[in-house]
């Protein structure tokens, strides 16, 4: 990946946001112009950095598949001290 590549695509959509929200709302040629050539810089930038972001989220997903249990522990909980108050406490 060129880095420095990337970094201008990402200008150049700023760029053009800040562009668009500066042409009326019915001026439909300078509209699409902007539109299509930010159309244009997306598909640059997905090629630029496309690879890279896909070995990304494979190693997050891979990540996330080895978190720890979400299961409730009962074992350890035996030894919690529970307020009467509480839900399994002792209020009689």
């Amino acid at each position: 990946m060129n880095q420095q590549n990337a970094e201008n695509l990402r200008k150049r959509l700023v760029e053009i946001g800040d562009e668009l929200r500066d042409v009326a709302s019915n001026d439909f040629a300078r509209r699409h112009e902007l539109l299509t050539e930010s159309d244009v810089v997306r598909a640059a930038l997905d090629e630029e950095v496309g690879e890279d972001l896909g070995e990304a989220a494979a190693e997050w997903a891979e990540r996330a598949g080895h978190k720890g249990s979400h299961e409730v522990d009962y074992e350890a909980r035996k030894g919690a001290i529970v307020s009467p108050i509480e839900p399994g406490g002792n209020s009689g």
